[in-house]
């Protein structure tokens, strides 16, 4: 039985197996040692690419593309609500993070501020 057209790869001269695969709208090369190795990253690729990337990567990234852009108001404002936001969120997936954890922090930080305040 003939072998499909994405199951290919391409042996190069140095040794190493390629396998090029359009994921997403993107194109990756991905290469190693043996086959079996390949198809090892492709899945690693792939579980990365569904998990997404972390809050804390992504509110990194807000805060260097807009933080110049705020009044100096406005950075004392929004700096500890990104601080507890980054402390909850940080290490979580975006992809995984639902409405409803949104509401508990939320909620749970209108409780402590209850408690707090009286």
């Amino acid at each position: 039985m003939a072998k499909k057209k994405e199951d290919t790869m391409y042996k190069r001269p140095d040794g190493l197996y390629e396998k090029k695969l359009i994921i997403n709208g993107k194109r990756k090369v991905f290469r190693a040692k043996s086959e079996p190795e390949i198809w090892q990253r492709v899945a690693a690729y792939k579980g990365d690419v569904e998990k997404g990337r972390l809050f804390k990567a992504v509110a990194e990234e807000w805060k260097d593309k807009h933080w110049l852009t705020l009044s100096p108001n406005s950075k004392s404002n929004y700096t500890p609500a990104y601080n507890r936001a980054v402390a909850e969120f940080g290490g979580r997936y975006v992809k995984q993070i639902r409405p409803n954890d949104i509401s508990a922090f939320i909620i749970n930080f209108a409780l402590v501020s209850v408690f707090f305040v009286q």
